[in-house]
């Protein structure tokens, strides 16, 4: 295989990696599994002290003329990394991975198809199922669809949707067009954990997105994983939702009414995160789920209610009362249609 000029790069593939040594090598496994390969793979490899660097030089050495290894040499967090990689990229499209999660072999031949299809697009997203340490699966997401079919959402269309659901853009599971991440200047690193998932939707309102509702990734539930840390300070997290919500209130992009939505809803995904390990996270559920001192004693109350399944299952049933982030209606229609699994092929205009 020879070099590749910037006129054959059609997809770039760029991989964020922190201590990830143990995985990285099956993320890029899956990456070149796929039946429609990346013609680039940028690795950022954002200071690791494990044996990452050993690992991805093995995977350089296997295949030289796809993998490039961008280093830091300082941490300065997956944001980052990914906006290096970015700033790197040659494709048309590209695809912002983890090092430890993993594509299914399709998910690139079926974004591109779609991008190709719908040229006002962009971006191209599927879904995830998501798996414990074990590989075991917990779930899937998005917990609510936009559609229950394989189709473009115009901007119209996607600003109303955003008032009954959103969170259907996981981007380990999307592939972008790279001028149009490019030109909203790539992730915003101050947003944390939030920012690939405030860029995707500035892009699904300004040009539309498409979405097929089909696992093309599995995304791997780790409790010390880069969000569930973003999340696990109510200080930090509320600090960082409420000056989204401020951005949003001034960007016309966004619906008016969206910005106090917006922050109703990840108040209540993070108070999700904090259910995941026992014991529950009282401190977050309380500051992020209590809307008052009432709800704050409810949620202290349900926390101590065994078995811890009944616990949680309460404690989910008082946010979503509480705080109302999602349509119930959408996630009964997606529950529905994923145990039919017989998605139809349309387009919303």
């Amino acid at each position: 295989m020879t070099d590749a000029t910037s006129q054959d790069i059609r997809l770039s593939a760029i991989i964020p990696n922190y201590n990830h040594g143990a995985f990285i090598g099956r993320a890029v496994d899956a990456l070149l599994a796929q039946s429609v390969r990346p013609d680039e793979i940028i690795i950022v490899d954002d200071a690791s002290t494990d044996n990452s660097r050993r690992v991805i030089a093995g995977l350089q050495d296997q295949h030289p003329a796809l993998i490039r290894l961008i280093t830091h040499d300082v941490n300065l967090g997956a944001i980052a990394a990914l906006n290096r990689g970015l700033t790197e990229a040659r494709g048309n499209y590209v695809y912002f991975g983890s090092a430890d999660d993993v594509t299914h072999p399709t998910l690139f031949q079926a974004m591109i198809s779609l991008l190709v299809t719908h040229p006002e697009a962009a971006l191209a997203c599927g879904e995830t199922r998501l798996v414990d340490q074990k590989g075991y699966a917990l779930g899937y997401r998005p917990i609510a669809r936009p559609t229950q079919n394989t189709s473009y959402i115009a901007p119209r269309r996607a600003q109303s949707l955003i008032l009954t659901t959103d969170h259907w853009i996981l981007t380990g599971a999307s592939v972008y067009r790279t001028d149009h991440i490019k030109s909203i200047g790539g992730f915003d690193a101050s947003f944390g954990s939030f920012a690939d998932g405030f860029a995707s939707k500035q892009l699904a309102l300004r040009y539309g997105f498409c979405f097929t509702p089909r696992v093309v990734a599995d995304w791997r539930i780790d409790p010390d994983g880069y969000s569930r840390k973003s999340a696990s300070d109510p200080k930090d997290a509320l600090a960082i939702i409420d000056k989204i919500r401020v951005t949003i209130a001034h960007d016309p992009t966004f619906p008016p009414q969206y910005a106090e939505l917006y922050a109703r809803r990840w108040r209540f995904a993070v108070c999700r995160l904090a259910l995941v390990s026992l014991p529950f996270n009282t401190s977050i559920l309380r500051s992020m789920g209590g809307k008052s001192s009432w709800d704050r004693a409810a949620l202290e109350g349900l926390a101590r209610l065994r078995p811890a399944t009944l616990s949680k299952m309460l404690i989910l049933v008082w946010l979503t009362l509480r705080l109302r982030p999602t349509s119930l209606i959408q996630v009964f229609r997606t529950f529905v249609s994923r145990r039919n699994n017989s998605p139809r092929h349309t387009s919303i205009n």
